[in-house]
């Protein structure tokens, strides 16, 4: 990378610079905060320190832009992953710089992009990505790739464990100095998970099978173990999960399934809705048309037809995205009305209310479920 990154004397001299600025950049509060520099632990179990407040932001992944977005501070996100911009919830952030794509980083970019045609970083940037441990675009490997950048912050923050989202926001909202939002995003996240729990406390839990949407055909079918955040999603909806491995995505063939009867079978899958909204239109006869070819898919396999899901008309596909991230409450919701047919809850108020707090308006006719409960 053509960069000039010095080292320990060129920092000092960022900081310093940095803490000049006008108010566009860091403004005077912010430049005079005794918590700076700011010492962080991550998702990884990294010490991250932060020198000076931030004020820009590259996210690696999609769960990331959503926590800074729902945070009310997507206007400081001044380079991201391709994919991310494709989604509905970040057109706005179609004009920010790419770098490079979630499993194949552009690091000299994020260079650029750090350095924004100086010659000396203003340390007021973080790179925000998976924690992946032990891969190469995890927050280990990323960091490596990112050391000779002196003051540039890197952290792993996966914001799609249901089970960690809580600590995670709460963290970026004190990272970005926005944790009053933080705090309302949450308590309204946990408002509506009690809602479940409280619906569903005393009810039978249904046998389910749940299946990724890459999947097909009878062998070598990804599922979700105890690890995976959809897993834990369905056992607080009052589900029990036919798979017990404890590993988050472990493989079985339907052969197996065939076996465990399950009583509900659940296929998430990623399928791009035709007008490029949320879910999928209720009117539109290309959406029907892919998400009901899935679905012949998976009832067409061999002994498909003893399973006492199929038997009872209880197989569905679900949006893969309402599944994890700050809308997995609403994913919470809907397993919840799949699994218990007639429980008095509102997943579509859910995800109407998600949409506000993340500043889009609520789209009329879409679905999350095929077919429709």
């Amino acid at each position: 990378m053509n960069r000039p990154f010095k080292h320990a004397i060129l920092m000092a001299i960022a900081i310093m610079l940095s803490s000049s600025l006008p108010g566009t950049m860091l403004g005077a509060e912010s430049a005079e905060d005794d918590r700076y520099p700011m010492t962080v632990t991550d998702s990884a179990g990294r010490e991250v320190t932060i020198p000076v407040p931030v004020q820009r932001a590259v996210v690696l992944n999609t769960d990331a832009a959503e926590a800074i977005t729902i945070l009310g501070a997507s206007n400081r996100i001044v380079g991201l992953a391709e994919g991310i911009k494709e989604t509905y919830e970040f057109y706005r952030l179609k004009d920010r710089p790419s770098v490079g794509t979630w499993t194949d980083i552009d690091y000299e970019m994020i260079g650029e992009i750090a350095y924004n045609g100086s010659q000396i970083m203003t340390p007021d940037i973080i790179v925000v990505g998976y924690v992946y441990p032990g891969k190469p675009n995890g927050v280990d490997a990323v960091s490596k790739s990112l050391e000779s950048i002196e003051g540039l912050s890197v952290l792993g923050l996966d914001f799609y464990k249901e089970e960690n989202l809580s600590r995670e926001l709460s963290l970026m909202g004190l990272i970005l100095g926005t944790e009053d939002r933080a705090k309302e995003v949450l308590d309204w996240y946990d408002e509506k998970a009690v809602e479940v729990e409280s619906a569903v406390v005393d009810l039978d839990r249904p046998r389910v099978y749940l299946e990724s949407g890459s999947s097909t055909g009878v062998g070598e079918l990804t599922t979700f173990g105890a690890q995976s955040g959809s897993a834990m999603l369905l056992e607080k909806a009052r589900g029990e999960n036919v798979v017990k491995e404890e590993m988050a995505y472990p493989k079985v063939d339907w052969e197996w399934v065939v076996s465990q009867n399950p009583d509900v079978i659940i296929k998430t899958d990623y399928l791009k809705a035709s007008d490029g909204l949320p879910g999928w239109s209720a009117s539109s006869s290309e959406d029907a048309d892919k998400l009901e070819e899935k679905l012949d898919e998976l009832l067409s396999r061999p002994g498909a037809r003893k399973i006492s899901a199929v038997e009872n008309g209880r197989v569905y596909i679900v949006k893969a995205q309402s599944l994890f991230g700050m809308d997995s409450v609403f994913g919470l919701q809907l397993l919840a009305e799949i699994l218990h047919p007639g429980i008095e809850l509102d997943a579509e108020e859910v995800y109407g209310e998600y949409l506000e707090f993340m500043g889009l308006e609520e789209k009329e006719g879409r679905i999350f479920v095929y077919p429709a409960m």
